[in-house]
C-alpha cells in the first residue's frame, strides 16, 4: 500500500517538474516571438493607413450607385417631405413675440 503512495507522490513531482519546464519554455518561446508579433502588428497598421484612399473612393463610388436608388425610391414621397418643409416654415415664422400693449 505505501509504495502506491510513494508512486503518486513521484508522478505529482515528476508532473510538477514537467509543468515548471513548460512554463519556462512558453516563456522564453514568447519573448522570442515578441518582436515579431510587434512587427507584424505595425505592418498591418502601415497597410491599414494605406487602404483608407482605397475604402473612401469604393465608399464613394457605392454612394454614387446605391444612392441613386435611394433617391429614385424617395421620389414618391417628395410631396410629404415638401408639405413637411411649409408647416416647418409656417410655424418657424409664428415664433416672433406679439407686441405688447401699454
Amino acid at each position: 500500500m505505501i509504495e502506491l503512495v510513494v508512486g503518486g507522490a513521484l508522478l505529482l513531482a515528476a508532473l510538477l517538474f514537467l509543468g515548471v519546464i513548460g512554463f519556462v519554455i512558453s516563456l522564453v518561446f514568447s519573448l522570442f516571438v515578441l518582436p515579431f508579433k510587434l512587427l507584424g502588428f505595425l505592418v498591418k497598421g502601415a497597410f491599414a493607413l494605406l487602404l483608407i484612399p482605397c475604402l473612401m473612393v469604393l465608399g464613394f463610388v457605392c454612394l454614387l450607385v446605391f444612392g441613386a436608388g435611394m433617391i429614385a425610391m424617395l421620389v414618391p414621397a417628395l410631396p410629404l417631405v415638401l408639405i413637411g418643409v411649409c408647416i416647418w416654415w409656417l410655424v418657424k415664422r409664428r415664433d416672433r413675440p406679439a407686441a405688447q400693449a401699454r
